[in-house]
């Protein structure tokens, strides 16, 4: 049995036999697209009772993960060491991946293939990075609420939907893609606690990045201050150099392409004023709200 799915601009091809991979495909149903094999990362995923045993140099280790390298290959295990429940082993454009029978008496579902796909790596070699934040459609492009976690990124994309009729898109993640000089907010299979997650690519207006306060102040940042609210919402592998190095320069280009504003903010009306306010009193953001 085959699956294609597609998100970020990036294509995915999963194989596995009828009776242990699903057939209803939950997260990732708004990415499934059609049969074609160009370009496609292939995974192969399989059940069985006993997981092949690390080799190589281990590389990275923590409570939920152990990453080696062998040779051209990396192997991912996930679960504490001794109690692994799945082997991910990549090399080039296919994978491997193996299930522990005993972890998965259900079987193969969405979930553990959306968890094998790697996807912060094949974003970022595709100069994207995924960036925890609310992500909504104003028109034909998109901002994106990001913040730590209990900020209030789902109440200001809810009061946008409500007060300025914008679409949300995902309420936990979107991937940022940089390409030929333009920057692209993506829907992505990773939804949080909002279960909404749909297949878009629109161009970036904003990125806000989310403050509690008394009162609702927008303002433009600059320089480190914009890298460091950005960078601190996006998910990379730390125990790939390469990985990191090409997250950063991609931020760095967003940064040069896409204004960041800071929104000190109330959960209310008002905060969805002032922001529209500050968009508006940009030149380069003037169009969105036409």
């Amino acid at each position: 049995m085959e699956h294609y799915y597609e998100f970020a601009g990036i294509r995915f091809r999963v194989i596995g036999s009828e009776q242990e991979i699903y057939s209803e495909h939950g997260v990732l149903m708004p990415f499934l697209t059609q049969s074609d094999d160009c370009d496609a990362y292939t995974l192969s995923i399989s059940l069985t009772d006993d997981l092949t045993s690390p080799s190589g140099i281990c590389i990275y280790e923590d409570p939920g993960k152990q990453i080696y390298h062998s040779d051209n290959s990396v192997i991912r295990f996930a679960g504490n060491p001794g109690r692994h429940h799945m082997r991910i082993s990549r090399q080039g454009r296919s994978s491997q991946i193996e299930c522990l029978r005993s972890a998965y008496p259900a079987g193969i579902t969405p979930k553990t293939v959306l968890n094998a796909m790697e996807a912060e790596h094949r974003i970022v070699q595709h100069h994207g990075v995924i960036l925890h934040a609310s992500f909504i459609r104003v028109g034909e492009k998109a901002i994106l609420f990001t913040a730590p976690s209990g900020t209030g990124k789902s109440t200001q994309a809810a009061l946008w939907c409500r007060y300025r009729d914008a679409e949300l898109i995902n309420g936990d993640r979107a991937a940022l893609m940089f390409h030929h000089g333009r920057v692209f907010a993506c829907g992505i299979p990773f939804a949080g606690s909002s279960g909404v997650s749909k297949a878009a690519k629109l161009p970036l207006a904003a990125i806000v990045y989310l403050s509690q306060a008394k009162e609702n102040v927008a303002e433009v940042l600059s320089g480190l201050t914009s890298f460091r609210k950005v960078w601190e919402g996006c998910s990379v592998n730390i125990w790939d150099k390469e990985d990191l190095s090409l997250a950063s320069d991609t931020v760095l280009k967003v940064l040069k392409n896409v204004p960041v504003f800071h929104l000190a903010c109330r959960p209310d009306q008002d905060a969805v004023d002032t922001l529209y306010s500050a968009l508006t009193d940009s030149i380069v953001l003037r169009k969105i709200c036409k």
